[in-house]
């Protein structure tokens, strides 16, 4: 076979998207005032990091278009079903007289049966569903005061869908526990994976090969 030339109008056309969206949320991820959902669910001090550094958070990685494309594919599908795809939510949180906005995306809603989903990609099934998965569909059912909701996963070998029961949760306290940074890191493998490990105090590093 001959040797085939480059192209790059299809990438280049993905990557304009990416950058787009960037561009068009990156003043709200910097506003002290805003705190998204995944912020409620993760390291607290990736909050913080990200209002002084939200260039760093810009990704462009091949895993990440496969989800965005299970996402679209799947939002597609489900409109004829009655779902709305990306609601926009949010609510108002008081803590000691500073007002801040949390806000969330849910990826599929139903509001006429009061059914929330969340769809995640994986790479693998191994150890789903993940607790921080769990613990953010929650949030949104505490939000939405909605009693159950679904949480889907798509893997390249398997399909796996749970349902979660609500559980009362303080969304006042988990808003303050990113306000005071209270939880850095709340699980031990995020800082692997984290755009601010190379210049985060507290981004705990593995243990050198002997």
């Amino acid at each position: 076979m001959p040797m085939m030339k480059e192209s790059q109008v299809i990438t280049s056309l993905i990557y304009k998207r990416i950058v787009d969206e960037y561009v068009k949320r990156v003043e709200e991820a910097k506003s002290p005032s805003i705190i998204y959902v995944t912020d409620l669910v993760g390291c607290t001090h990736k909050f913080h990091m990200r209002k002084i550094y939200t260039e760093l958070t810009l990704a462009f990685e091949p895993s990440m278009i496969l989800g965005d494309l299970v996402h679209k594919g799947l939002e597609s599908l489900m409109i004829a079903h009655g779902f709305q795809p990306e609601v926009e939510i949010s609510r108002v949180v008081n803590i000691d007289g500073v007002y801040y906005q949390l806000r969330g995306r849910v990826d599929l809603l139903d509001s006429t049966r009061g059914v929330v989903v969340e769809v995640k990609s994986s790479k693998t099934h191994v150890g789903l569903p993940r607790e921080h998965h769990v613990f953010q569909l929650n949030i949104y059912l505490n939000m939405l005061n909605y009693e159950k909701g679904i949480l889907l996963y798509v893997t390249p070998s398997k399909i796996a869908e749970y349902e979660v029961s609500k559980t009362q949760i303080s969304i006042e306290n988990l808003v303050r526990e990113v306000i005071e940074d209270a939880r850095k890191p709340r699980f031990q493998w995020e800082c692997k994976m984290c755009p601010f490990r190379k210049i985060c105090t507290y981004a705990l590093t593995e243990p050198a090969e002997q």
